[in-house]
Formats: structure tokens, C-alpha cells, sequence
């Protein structure tokens, strides 16, 4: 699971946090990750003590408790201490991308623990309509990309890519149109 992915979303949405009563917080899943809820809540809390040294005070007795029984944060109890340490902040953001890259069981999960949070909760996700419920006051906004999006991107990002670019430089053009082409085709539109 990676969790500090480039993201201009990420980035636009951390700049203003230079105030110590707001939290940004993310998850980035991918499938071949195998991201569970407990580890992208572990990972929400670890975030915020990284980003805010003073939550320690609220993470130690937790710690501290499961040290002494050499225990595991089982998820139930990292969605508590995510909700104590969100309620330290006026603001949280939380933002998830890829959802639809999560179990179905593991999405389900995820969708409760953060309708529990008290923090304004960003998903991107391909669509998941069964799944609304799970988040009652989800607002969705949909948009496909269009292929000569998708063309243009990957042809732009394999042509900047120099060992790519060196091994493609004879048949060039073609070789990105043809890759570009696959991943077009491969997307979906997504």
C-alpha cells in the first residue's frame, strides 16, 4: 500500500495545513497491494503522528496496553484510536484512492469505519453505486476520461521517459502508438 503518492489533490489539499488543528490524512490502494481496512487505518494513524508529533499523547496508552500483551492493533481498535485522534483536530480531511481496489469485504468494511470518522472523507474509486449505503452522505461525481486523454497522457509520459524513449527512438511514433494504444484499450475509459 502506498500512502504519499505525487497528488495534486493531496498537495492542494496539505498546503493549507500549516494549521495545527487540521489533519490530511490518505490511502492509495493498488490490487496488487492487498490493502485491508486495519492496514489502511494503521497507516491513517500513522500519518497523523507523523504530522502531528503532539498526538503521541493520545496514541501511548494504546500502545502501551497491546506492547505489554504483545499484541496486534486489531481493526476495531485502530478505528477508535483513528476517531480519538480525529477529534483532536477542528478539520480532517481523509482522502482514499482506490477504493474499487480493495476487496469487496474489505471495501464494505472501509466505507463503515469511515462514515464513523468526524472528517470530511474524499473517495476515488471507479463506481460502486452498491455501495452508497455504507457512507449515507457520499455525494458522487462521475466523469470518464475521454481516449484521446488517455493517448495523450501515456504517449507524453513514455516519450519523457529517457531509456523508453532511447529504445523506442527508430520506430518511435509507432511504438508509443502502439503502447498507448493497449493502454487505452486496457482502461476502460477510466
Amino acid at each position: 500500500m502506498l500512502m504519499s503518492p505525487r497528488s495534486i489533490v493531496i498537495e492542494d489539499l496539505r498546503e493549507p495545513t500549516a494549521e495545527p488543528d487540521v489533519a490530511v490524512i490518505m490511502a492509495y490502494c493498488r490490487y496488487m497491494d492487498n490493502c485491508t481496512v486495519g492496514g489502511v487505518l494503521r497507516s491513517l494513524i500513522r500519518q497523523i503522528l507523523e504530522n502531528h508529533p503532539t498526538a503521541i499523547a493520545t496514541v501511548m496508552p494504546v500502545y502501551k496496553a497491546h506492547s505489554a500483551r504483545q499484541a496486534e492493533l486489531m481493526d476495531q481498535d485502530a478505528l477508535k484510536l483513528l476517531v480519538s485522534l480525529v477529534r483532536r483536530f477542528k478539520r480532517t480531511r481523509v482522502v482514499i484512492d482506490g477504493l474499487d481496489e480493495i476487496s469487496e469485504e474489505g471495501r464494505v468494511g472501509l466505507l463503515r469505519a469511515l462514515a464513523s470518522l468526524p472528517a470530511q472523507v474524499l473517495i476515488f474509486s471507479r463506481p460502486l453505486e452498491p455501495y452508497h449505503e455504507h457512507l449515507p452522505s457520499l455525494k458522487t461525481i462521475s466523469f470518464d476520461a475521454q481516449m484521446e486523454d488517455i493517448q495523450r497522457f501515456v504517449t507524453t509520459s513514455l516519450g519523457e521517459h529517457l531509456g523508453l524513449a532511447t529504445k523506442l527512438s527508430e520506430g518511435k511514433k509507432q511504438g508509443l502508438q502502439t503502447i498507448a494504444s493497449a493502454v487505452q484499450e486496457k482502461s476502460q475509459g477510466v
